[in-house]
C-alpha cells in the first residue's frame, strides 16, 4: 500500500469534474487524517501534461494516466460481484465496474477504523461507492443524485471563474469538501449503526410476547428475531411510546393492528386506552405510557 504520509500531491484530469474524482480525492484526504483546512495539493492536467508526475514517489494519479487508480483503459477495467435478487426473486450476480472512486477506497479502506474489516467495507462499497462508481462508468441503472449534483457544481459556462491554481478552480476544491462531508456522515452512520448492535442484541434476548423494548430508538429493521412481531421504544417526537408492527418478507404485517385504530389521532376517545395515535396505513401507533403499549400488545395476542 501506498504511504500516505509520503504523498504530497494527487493529479487527476481538467475539465469538468466529476464526483468520481472528488470523492476519490475527498477520501485520500480522510484516510490520511487531514482536515479541510489541510487539504492534499492538486494538480489537474491533460493526457499529455500527466506523463511527467508518473513514478514520482510523492503523487498519487487519479482518473488519468492510465495507472493503478484510473479506469478509462482496457487495462485497468475492472468489476466486482454483489448478490441481488433478480426480477423472479431468485438471487443473482451484477458486475459493478470500478471507476476511480471505488480503487481508491479499495486500497485505502483500512486506514479508516469503520470501514477497515472486509464486512462494514463492503457495506460502505455496494450501498455508496458503487452508485459513484457506476453513475461515472455510465451505467444509467444508477439514479445517483448526488453525482448530478456535483456535476452542477461545476462553473457554469458564463462564469468568471476564480482559480486557487492553474486549472483548479474554487468550486472544485469546494466539491472536493463537500464530499469529504458525505463521506463523514457515511461513515459516522455506519459506526452508528455498529454501536446500536450492541444494545439491540441485548435487547433481543429480553423478548417477551413477541415484543422486543429498546430504552430509546435505535436501527433495528431487518435484525430482529424470527419471532419477533412488536418494537416498542421512546417516540423521538413527543412524549410517548412508538409501538411498531414487524414486516414479513413479503412486506405484510406479520402481526397488524387493528383497523379501527387507523387514523386515530387525539380526537375523541380513543379505541384503546392510552393510545395517542395510530398511522393511517396501521405500521405504527403512538401511546402515552409503556405500560399501555404493552397491553395493547397483550390485548392483540
Amino acid at each position: 500500500m501506498i504511504d500516505l504520509n509520503k504523498i504530497n500531491t494527487i493529479v487527476t484530469h481538467n475539465g469538468i469534474f466529476h464526483a468520481d474524482e472528488c470523492f476519490a480525492i475527498a477520501f485520500l484526504n480522510i484516510a490520511a487524517k487531514r482536515n479541510p483546512q489541510n487539504l492534499f495539493d492538486v494538480i489537474r492536467v491533460n493526457n499529455t501534461n500527466v506523463e511527467q508526475y508518473k513514478n514520482k514517489d510523492d503523487v498519487i494519479i487519479l482518473d488519468i494516466g492510465d495507472g493503478e487508480f484510473d479506469h478509462h483503459g482496457t487495462n485497468n477495467k475492472e468489476y466486482r460481484q454483489y448478490a441481488r435478487k433478480g426480477a423472479d426473486g431468485q438471487k443473482e450476480y451484477k458486475r459493478y465496474y470500478y471507476a476511480s472512486f471505488g480503487k481508491v477506497v479499495r486500497a485505502f479502506h483500512t486506514l479508516i477504523d469503520v470501514i477497515a474489516d472486509e464486512k462494514s467495507y463492503k457495506f460502505f462499497d455496494r450501498n455508496f461507492v458503487c452508485k459513484i462508481d457506476g453513475f461515472d462508468n455510465g451505467d444509467r441503472t444508477y439514479t445517483s443524485d448526488i453525482s448530478q449534483l456535483i456535476n452542477e457544481m461545476n462553473p457554469t459556462w458564463n462564469a468568471e471563474v476564480e482559480w486557487i491554481a492553474e486549472d483548479v478552480p474554487f468550486n472544485f476544491m469546494d466539491a472536493i469538501c463537500f464530499c469529504m462531508f458525505v463521506i463523514n456522515k457515511k461513515l459516522e452512520i455506519i459506526q452508528a449503526n455498529k454501536d446500536a448492535d450492541v444494545f439491540l442484541d441485548a435487547a433481543k434476548e429480553k423478548e417477551v410476547n413477541h415484543t422486543i423494548i429498546l430504552d430509546k430508538y435505535i436501527p433495528y429493521l431487518g435484525k430482529l428475531n424470527d419471532t419477533t412481531e412488536y418494537v416498542i421504544f421512546p417516540s423521538q417526537r413527543e412524549e410517548g411510546w412508538n409501538l411498531t408492527v414487524v414486516k414479513a418478507e413479503d412486506g405484510s404485517y406479520i402481526h397488524p393492528l387493528p383497523t379501527e385504530w387507523y387514523g386515530y389521532n387525539r380526537s375523541g376517545d380513543p379505541p384503546v386506552d392510552g393510545l395517542l395515535f395510530c398511522h393511517n396505513s396501521g405500521f405504527m401507533a403512538v401511546f402515552d405510557t409503556k405500560e399501555h403499549a404493552l397491553e395493547a400488545i397483550n390485548s392483540l395476542q
